[in-house]
């Protein structure tokens, strides 16, 4: 019998009437680090390649317009069009509807303009703006709604736009007619958006296979700059760049000679009309020019401009400043032969500027740069880092170039958390790829505070110098760390390392020279020793293979030993309560011994012969968990298991072979990478699926013990992303870390917290029956926390009157094993166990009326040496009654038993 806190809480619940959707298991804990509220945070982000913000506006309000192909705001849904304040907080009065949508994927703007009356003009690859049909172009009214005076005629995609004073716009895309004229490539429209006639460029860009115009900029007297990849224009030869007059014609004032040797990718217009030119190419007109360029208005290079080395790739955007000087930005490294990762400042002579520094510049490619005015700028595009710091998107720079921090502050982990694990004291540590948590400095591995925010008192100096994958608790608060690293805090530790409660390495355990290749799991043994696995050949200067064990203090175990061990990488350990351990990796054999990629280990490192899996799993395996009772739950990305359909997740008999009964199944094609048994026996799940036999549940779900979903666990919409891990509070909530920017709609970067009912104890295994009837039975009260001394009540009722007999308890799991043959009684827990005093029962004999009774929190704190003692939280304990029935088999009749977990 299962008895739990969960029921009695609902009935009450129900009973009061007072159900609450933040009180359902499954639901998002807003609660939990509330600095995550969705206004700041991760910027854009899509799930295609053109997610990026291409293009923004600036008001004169410092409002900034942003459009691209982003699907998320800081974690909210925003199709592809957005506003942010000021501060780059989400301003939720900009209402764009459905925005950006269309027919083909992807769609996405690539081009925006502001007019003086706050309408903002969008070009790109889209059918349709808030569900109303609008071909490529749409003009947006202020506060984000489309404008229905704007109604363009049916255009191809568009790469370029430019905007001139009376209102008319020049487009430049995919199209050779516009409402049945002959329109190649580039084209006018009014005001209202019908075709301007008047405006005709006659056969266009051509001279290659596939012209394009990638860059059109209008001049002070209305003439027209194109550049992009030609060698004609309009039939007279122009090699990737030409002016046309404000009818379209070709201005033939304007004569670059034999041009460009490849495309041109951007222009700026000077105020002396002059144009500085950006490109892929090395050369104008037989002059080297490395990627820059300035010509006259004539069309003749400009020999006061030399960008000298100019950049080792090609800019995308020139944006010029009031000074003279401009900013270029694209997927370059180098500017003038010094580092400038992804933006540079020339000098009006073409130098780099050397007062403008970016510092590590931009992880990614940045589209534009909008000035604001008093000298910083908006920068936009594809990129997910400035100077070190994450941004997604969009981020503000200030006039000397270094990145303006106050600027859309960073929220959570900016990068995945592979691991997470909850520390005796109720604080949470994580670990994986970030490098900062809510914009503060941290090197992939961070302390939180019970409530989300982060524990500025946690010190691991430099931090690894790779990704963390696993955290391994122990009872100190001191932890092992597993890893793609090979240094910690600086000091050699390939690839796994015991840290203490403060983050730092701790030097008591020596790996010397560690593994000779990687360890990919950890686990450490109730004894303090250490096993080890992943793909390696020698430990410390001795030969091992894949799999080890450790002492204490970081020495070879010499009485573990695998002989053979794992032709492949073994990535998974999982221990049982009797000592041997499970195996999986990449191997068809272990020690010699045919084994498909699961083995079981005895405690000595022997291959354990009783249990085989046959013919394994069909792919990979990410979770294997022992239960309580002795079966195996294993999770992955597999189909079937040993020949039988089994998705995604196998329950095994402990033998290895399949449990008949079956167990939940996830949508084909999940990743099942986190499971967790709970005290209930039910089961936790998480990863990277849709649903659980056949209902919604995504990225987490709890099955009852047989397999079936539980639905009282409802998570809503779920993550948006992958949870790679998870960790339970003692006495309180799930912690889940991950990919993700959304819990059930909620924005949540990479980390929240989920409300699950805390179960205080749960009884299991049977009873004896004592010569007399009487059925005994374990019951608790109170609250196991270690904080106190007092108030936690273990008692047996239904014992038979007036005899002697204890409590006991121990640490080693559930089993059940019979008292003897004829008994009906049987031991429950795994030892070692902690016997209690001998105690009276009461009552009257011959009644099944007397009862055993421990405070146990008072026993193990007046115990210093009990089993276990100190306690701290998160202990799992198990605990049965005994005692003495004269005319019963062995003498004695023993309780059924009771699991808990102390708590903080």
């Amino acid at each position: 019998m299962v008895r739990f806190a969960r029921a009695l809480a609902t009935a009450l619940i129900s009973a009061l009437s007072v159900v609450s959707a933040a009180a359902q298991d499954g639901a998002n804990d807003p609660t939990f680090h509330t600095l995550d509220d969705g206004m700041f945070g991760s910027g854009a982000a899509g799930a295609s390649s053109y997610s990026a913000v291409q293009t923004g506006v600036i008001q004169p309000d410092g409002r900034v317009w942003i459009a691209g192909g982003f699907s998320l705001l800081h974690g909210s849904p925003r199709p592809a069009i957005a506003r942010v304040d000021v501060d780059g907080a989400y301003d939720s009065s900009f209402s764009p509807g459905a925005g950006v949508t269309g027919l083909g994927n992807p769609y996405y703007v690539q081009a925006a303009r502001r007019q003086p009356d706050g309408r903002v003009l969008i070009a790109g690859r889209f059918d349709h703006y808030d569900g109303q049909p609008r071909s490529n172009v749409a003009r947006v009214l202020a506060n984000g709604a489309v404008d229905p005076s704007f109604v363009p005629p049916t255009l191809g995609i568009l790469n370029a736009m430019a905007l001139q004073p009376d209102g008319r716009v020049i487009v430049a895309g995919q199209f050779s007619i516009v409402e049945g004229e002959r329109r190649a490539q580039l084209a006018r429209l009014n005001a209202d958006g019908t075709l301007d006639l008047s405006f005709n460029p006659g056969e266009g860009p051509g001279g290659v296979p596939e012209p394009e115009v990638s860059a059109v900029e209008v001049q002070p007297d209305g003439r027209i700059l194109v550049g992009g990849h030609f060698r004609r224009m309009n039939g007279v030869t122009r090699w990737r760049i030409a002016r046309l007059m404000p009818d379209g014609s070709l201005d033939a004032s304007f004569d670059p000679g034999t041009g460009f040797d490849s495309y041109v990718s951007a222009l700026a217009v000077q105020p002396d009309g002059a144009v500085i030119v950006a490109g892929d190419f090395f050369s104008i007109n037989g002059t080297s020019a490395m990627h820059l360029a300035r010509l006259l208005s004539t069309g003749a290079v400009d020999p006061l401009f030399n960008a000298g080395a100019g950049t080792n790739y090609a800019a995308g955007f020139v944006r010029l400043q009031p000074d003279g000087k401009a900013l270029i930005g694209g997927p370059f490294t180098t500017c003038g032969g010094a580092p400038r990762a992804g933006i540079a400042r020339l000098n009006t002579d073409g130098s780099n500027d050397a007062s403008f520094d970016p510092g590590l510049g931009l992880v990614g490619t940045p589209r534009d740069a909008l000035p604001l005015g008093n000298g910083q700028h908006i920068l936009v595009g594809n990129f997910t880092r400035v100077d070190g710091a994450a941004r997604g998107g969009f981020a503000r720079l200030n006039a000397d170039g270094s990145h303006d921090l106050t600027y859309n502050p960073g929220r959570g982990p900016d990068a995945a958390v592979r691991a997470a694990a909850v520390r005796p004291d109720g604080k949470w540590l994580i670990a994986g790829e970030f490098l900062s948590y809510d914009d503060i400095p941290c090197n992939r591995i961070a302390r939180l505070n019970a409530d989300g925010s982060f524990d500025t008192s946690f010190t691991p100096g430099g931090g690894p110098n790779g990704s963390i994958t696993r955290i391994r608790m122990l009872p100190d608060g001191g932890a092992f760390v597993v890893g793609t690293f090979s240094l910690y805090d600086g000091l050699a530790r390939r690839t796994f390392a015991k840290v203490d409660a403060q983050g730092a390495l701790d030097m008591s355990f020596d790996p010397g020279t560690g593994v000779l290749g990687h360890v990919q799991d950890l686990l450490v043994q109730r004894d303090g020793k250490v096993v080890i696995a992943g793909f390696f050949t020698q430990y410390n200067g001795v030969a091992t293979k894949c799999v080890a064990r450790l002492l204490p203090d970081g020495q070879l175990d010499p009485s573990f030993n695998v002989g053979a061990g794992s032709p492949g990488v073994v990535q998974h350990l999982a221990r049982q309560p009797d000592g041997k351990l499970l195996v999986y990796g990449a191997f068809s054999e272990f020690n010699g011994v045919p084994r498909e990629r699961i083995a079981r280990l005895n405690p000595d490192g022997s291959v354990d012969l009783s249990f085989d899996v046959g013919f394994g799993p069909s792919g990979y395996v990410q979770a294997m968990v022992v239960e309580a009772n002795g079966t195996i739950l294993i999770g992955g990305s597999f189909t079937h298991f040993d020949g039988l359909f089994r998705p995604s997740l196998v329950r095994l008999l402990s033998d290895g072979s399949v449990d008949p009964a079956g167990f939940a199944v996830p949508n084909t094609g999940s990743n099942v990478v986190g499971i967790e048994p709970q005290l209930d026996s039910s089961v936790l799940l998480h990863g990277a699926f849709s649903s659980i036999n056949g209902v919604q549940r995504r990225g987490i779900a709890r099955a009852f013990q047989n397999g079936t979903l539980d639905a009282s666990f409802d998570p809503g919409s779920g993550t948006d992303g992958f949870i790679f891990a998870s960790a339970r509070q003692p006495g309180g909530d799930l912690l889940v870390a991950g990919s993700f920017t959304q819990y059930d709609g909620a924005v949540r970067h990479r980390i929240a917290r989920v409300k699950l009912a805390w179960l205080d104890w749960v009884n299991y295994c049977t009873a004896g029956v004592s010569s007399t009837g009487c059925v005994p039975s374990v019951s608790a009260s109170g609250s196991a926390s270690v904080g106190a001394t007092s108030g936690f009540t273990l008692s047996v009722q239904n014992v038979d009157g007036n005899r002697q007999g204890l409590v006991f308890y121990a640490l080693g799991g559930r089993v059940s094993v019979p008292l003897a043959p004829t008994s009906s009684s049987s031991y429950c827990v795994l030892g070692p166990v902690q016997r209690t005093a001998v105690q009276g029962s009461g009552g009257t004999p011959g009644a099944c009326n007397g009862s055993l009774q421990l405070d146990w929190l008072d026993y193990v704190a007046n115990h210093p040496g009990a089993v276990g003692a100190p306690f701290h939280a998160g202990v799992r304990v198990q605990a049965q009654g005994w005692y003495r029935d004269p005319a019963a088999p062995k003498g004695v009749t023993l309780s059924d038993a009771l699991e808990f977990i102390t708590v903080p």
